[in-house]
């Protein structure tokens, strides 16, 4: 019983040794430094893959009831890719684009695997001025829909777009006091992570504000002349 995960894992001493074959390919292309483009597609074949499942019915125990949890073993091949693109509008104004796409299988079963992380694209502009960094940021996750029906406690949760503020000073003296200000989502939206397990349970954190100073302190002593 895990209580911090709120969570039942069982175990399996019947599991054999899990192997991994990946190829990846990764091309990058610059043009006058102000445009980049990078992408990485994947594939990899995984004989014996070992996944912690869901349950189909929660665990009862002295101490209560919990979700359950099973290590499974199966052959998977996972593929997918990175798409990146930097875009500098201006000597201050830059832009990027994140893509992140992951499919997954088992190659004998007509199942998928649990827990495939959903398609996420994330977009940022920044604005650079005078030491300081205004940026932007905005994040979608897409809902998963390679899932076997009644494979686990609750369904997929619907997809969902967060926006995120950051404000950050940059002096040129290393040694000159630093700032962080940061706002996680924005717009104070309710939402439910797949890949997070308390998604059964509740949403996940609301607004999340940060303020960071940083002051380096440096200290000398004659004998290290």
């Amino acid at each position: 019983v895990h209580h911090g995960a709120a969570s039942y894992e069982q175990g399996n001493r019947n599991l054999t040794i899990e192997r991994s074959y990946r190829a990846e390919l990764e091309w990058e292309y610059h043009l006058n430094q102000k445009f980049t483009l990078y992408l990485s597609p994947f594939y990899n074949y995984m004989p014996g893959f070992i996944n912690l499942t869901p349950m189909r019915e929660a665990i009862q125990t002295v101490r209560g009831a919990f979700p359950g949890f099973e290590y499974l073993q199966g052959n998977a091949r996972y593929l997918g890719g990175d798409l990146q693109l930097k875009m500098a509008i201006s000597d201050h104004i830059d832009i990027q684009n994140n893509v992140q796409y992951v499919h997954g299988k088992y190659t004998h079963q007509h199942r998928y695997p649990a827990f495939l992380h959903p398609l996420n694209i994330h977009n940022s502009i920044s604005w650079k001025f005078h030491g300081i960094t205004c940026q932007l940021q905005h994040e979608f996750v897409a809902k998963q829909n390679l899932y076997n029906t009644g494979s686990d406690f609750l369904p997929p949760p619907p997809g969902y777009r967060l926006w995120h503020f950051m404000l950050k000073s940059s002096p040129k003296n290393q040694n000159s006091w630093r700032w962080n200000f940061e706002i996680n989502n924005l717009l104070n939206q309710s939402y439910r992570s797949y890949m997070d397990r308390f998604r059964y349970f509740m949403d996940m954190p609301g607004r999340n504000i940060r303020m960071v100073i940083i002051k380096p302190l440096h200290h000398h002593h004659k004998k290290h002349l």
